[in-house]
């Protein structure tokens, strides 16, 4: 496997050399636990640890890497590795949370993940149906600059008349 078939590509490379981390390796963040990361680059899987200096510097939790980020890591033998740096993000899927500033503002972010390149929302045409939802995700998925398909699920549980119906809503 080489890194480009794990989406690496000229963006990230211009993007690490313009960081001066040409002494790193980067790896692609798969999961967070607790702390610990699960990354994966043309080598295989490991686990990764944020280094002192990082969480110091860090002032909220957009500084530390997501689902998604590339990372410049130094492996530290095994199946081990610190993370120095995120490079930089093409596109960001995040959501407000959290307890409200004097504006009625939610004061934290969660970021749900990284370097996405299309977002599919699936929704049921059934009981659960909400356009609401859709556009929601639709507005989610948008401010962070990544792409949308809209997946309708169960359309054979409704008739034609009533599924044209819910396209037109959906296109409007």
């Amino acid at each position: 496997m080489k890194i480009e078939d794990l989406g690496y590509d000229d963006f990230f490379e211009a993007s690490r050399k313009e960081m001066g981390l040409d002494d790193f390796s980067v790896s692609r963040v798969m999961a967070e636990h607790k702390g610990a990361y699960k990354l994966i680059d043309q080598d295989g899987e490991f686990l990764a640890k944020v280094t002192g200096k990082r969480i110091f510097e860090s002032s909220s939790r957009e500084d530390y890497p997501a689902v998604g980020d590339w990372v410049a890591v130094k492996k530290t033998g095994g199946e081990q590795a610190l993370i120095y740096e995120i490079l930089s993000r093409k596109t960001i899927i995040k959501r407000k949370y959290g307890d409200k500033d004097r504006s009625g503002n939610k004061t934290e972010t969660q970021i749900i993940g990284t370097n996405i390149d299309v977002a599919f929302i699936v929704e049921s045409v059934n009981r659960d149906y909400n356009l609401n939802r859709i556009e929601r995700y639709l507005s989610l998925v948008s401010n962070g600059g990544v792409e949308s398909a809209i997946i309708l699920n169960k359309i054979d549980l409704i008739s034609s008349e009533e599924l044209a119906m819910k396209l037109s809503e959906i296109k409007k």
